[in-house]
């Protein structure tokens, strides 16, 4: 039970901790008489105000809880890494909150996440409990959020100007990296011999051209076509292969909602992931009643199955490596194959054309799974 004095820190952004800790924040403020001081990672400043826009909470009420006084009788409740929580204790009983993406913790971390101060840690899913009670960490799940719900859907700057839009498009998004699996799909999808859009929300993909997925667009033989402008802040990179198959790549959208109005304009959210804390890009697209085709493994588990999407399985355990970001040391995750893909939006395209109702179907039974398992 919560204290009626609250002292919550968590960062203020639209990247993924931010997300679900304005998220977090809109409910408390919604649903709760709390007393609550606010202290920002992220910094106190004009950008951190600007983005609570995107969320729908009033930026003078966070100002005003910004400048309130640390509550040294009240609970602290703090969202970060997992290998940096302790660093916002202030020496109080706290309750922290974090994800995760691999079955293990380098030594570390878990000395810092058994921190005296730190009493409990919350976790989205099932799966991350249980990988904390191997450690003898105590947890507790509070499913995360399901941003869309809270947003303005109808507020976007992008204007999907997609050729060949008579065709089925694909989407997929996140950062362009070995774990995300996106260079899986990209061969799938360049093996694809029926007609198909592919619009990939893939940040930081031009950013770091030494980083081993990178090499995977380069050697199925994309050809660099031209580049439009979605906006002034969006720049749209044309891929063409041997099929005909077309892949737009998108980089960080200037807004949250405009992303929205992606999901609102395709016809399949697919997600090739080995491993994740939460998967909001997936939450958001059922949310929205958005056909998916996703791996079942690690947090995602919590919601995904037969009925709501079309199942990458994923039976083999993996080293969780990739020579960037993991390094071996923090335990497996679990990777899908480009063939294990490419079967799976071949029978996408085939519901398409002899059961399209189906895909409608799976579409609002994952809406409806998202919405019993994220309701405030």
């Amino acid at each position: 039970m919560l204290k009626d004095k609250l002292n919550i820190t968590i960062p203020i952004n639209d990247l993924g901790f931010g997300i679900f800790s304005l998220s977090y924040l809109k409910i408390l403020l919604e649903n709760t008489d709390l007393d609550i001081s606010l202290f920002s990672i992220s910094g106190n400043d004009k950008g951190v105000l600007d983005c609570c826009t995107n969320y729908n909470i009033d930026a003078d009420h966070l100002d005003k809880l910004l400048s309130k006084p640390y509550h040294h009788d009240g609970q602290n409740f703090i969202v970060w890494h997992p290998d940096q929580i302790c660093n916002y204790t202030q020496g109080n009983s706290s309750v922290g909150f974090t994800h995760f993406e691999t079955t293990k913790f380098r030594p570390a971390h878990i000395s810092r996440l058994k921190d005296q101060n730190i009493k409990k840690i919350l976790v989205t899913n099932q799966w991350a409990a249980k990988v904390l009670e191997s450690y003898n960490i105590e947890s507790g799940i509070v499913p995360g959020p399901a941003l869309p719900m809270y947003l303005d859907i109808e507020d976007s700057s992008v204007d999907l100007n997609l050729q060949n839009r008579d065709r089925f498009t694909f989407l997929s998004s996140g950062k362009w990296e070995i774990r995300k699996g996106h260079h899986m799909l990209v061969e799938a999808f360049s093996k694809l011999k029926i007609p198909a859009n592919l619009v990939g929300i893939w940040d930081n993909v031009f950013l770091n051209s030494t980083a081993p997925a990178m090499n995977c667009i380069r050697v199925h033989g994309f050809e660099l076509m031209s580049y439009i402008s979605l906006t002034k802040d969006v720049l749209c990179y044309v891929y063409q292969n041997k099929f005909g198959n077309k892949i737009f790549m998108v980089n960080r959208l200037p807004k949250f909602s405009d992303i929205v109005y992606f999901y609102r304009n395709v016809d399949c959210y697919v997600n090739c992931s080995a491993g994740e804390g939460w998967n909001l890009p997936l939450v958001e697209a059922m949310s929205l009643g958005v056909p998916v085709i996703s791996t079942n493994n690690t947090a995602h588990a919590e919601y995904i199955d037969n009925k709501n999407s079309i199942v990458l399985h994923t039976d083999k355990e993996a080293l969780a490596e990739d020579g960037v970001w993991f390094k071996g040391d923090v335990g497996s995750w679990y990777p899908t194959s480009s063939d294990t893909v490419l079967a799976a939006l071949i029978r996408v395209l085939d519901l398409n054309i002899q059961e399209p109702n189906y895909l409608f179907k799976m579409g609002q039974n994952g809406q409806s799974t998202i919405q019993k398992l994220c309701s405030p």
